[in-house]
C-alpha cells in the first residue's frame, strides 16, 4: 500500500511542462526558406510575420545558421512603452511562461536592461525584459522576449567560423 501511494504521489506530483522547441509558430532547426520574410535585417537576422502572432507585441526576428540555415534565435519586441508599462508587460509574460514550460526565471544584470530575466530549460532558453531608451519624449522602454536553442547557437556559430576562416590564407600562417 505504501508503495503504491509513494509511486501515485511521484505521478501526480510532477507537473506536465511543454519542452521548449520554438515560439509563435516558428520551430528551432526549421528552414529561413519556410517562413514569410518581410526584412532582411542584417546577414543572418531576418523580420518575420509569424504564423502565430501575439496582440501584444509588434516585432519578429529570426535568427539562422549561416550555410544550413535552419532558425536557432526566435525574438519579438513591443517599443515606445513607458518603464513601468515594461515591467509589467515582463511580469505577466515571465508568469505564462513559467507555468507553461515549468521552468523558474532569475534576474540577469545588464546595464541597458533595467529588468532582464533568464529561463533554462536543457539546452534552450528564454530571455525577456526591458531595455531602456533615452530619447526626447523621456525615458522610455523596448520589452522584448528571446528563445534561443543552445546546440544550434553552437552550430550557428561553427559555421561562421569555418565560413569566416576561409578569408585566411593557410599557407601565409
Amino acid at each position: 500500500m505504501k508503495k503504491l501511494l509513494v509511486i501515485l504521489l511521484l505521478f501526480y506530483g510532477f507537473s506536465y511542462a511543454e519542452e521548449i522547441t520554438g515560439a509563435f509558430g516558428i520551430k528551432f532547426g526549421e528552414k529561413i526558406d519556410k517562413l514569410k520574410v518581410l526584412k532582411k535585417e542584417d546577414k543572418y537576422t531576418v523580420i518575420v510575420d509569424p504564423p502565430k502572432r501575439v496582440d501584444i507585441l509588434e516585432e519578429y526576428k529570426v535568427k539562422y545558421t549561416p550555410k544550413s540555415e535552419l532558425v536557432y534565435t526566435i525574438s519579438a519586441a513591443k517599443f515606445n512603452l513607458t518603464l513601468k508599462q515594461c515591467k509589467s508587460m515582463t511580469d505577466l509574460v515571465k508568469f505564462k511562461l513559467e507555468k507553461k514550460y515549468n521552468i523558474s526565471f532569475k534576474e540577469v544584470f545588464d546595464p541597458r536592461s533595467p529588468y532582464l530575466f533568464e529561463g533554462v530549460q536543457d539546452s534552450n532558453a528564454i530571455s525577456l525584459g526591458c531595455v531602456a531608451v533615452y530619447s526626447n519624449l523621456g525615458d522610455r522602454a523596448v520589452f522584448f522576449i528571446m528563445y534561443v536553442d543552445g546546440n544550434l547557437l553552437l552550430k550557428a556559430d561553427k559555421e561562421k567560423l569555418e565560413i569566416e576562416s576561409k578569408t585566411i590564407d593557410d599557407d601565409a600562417l
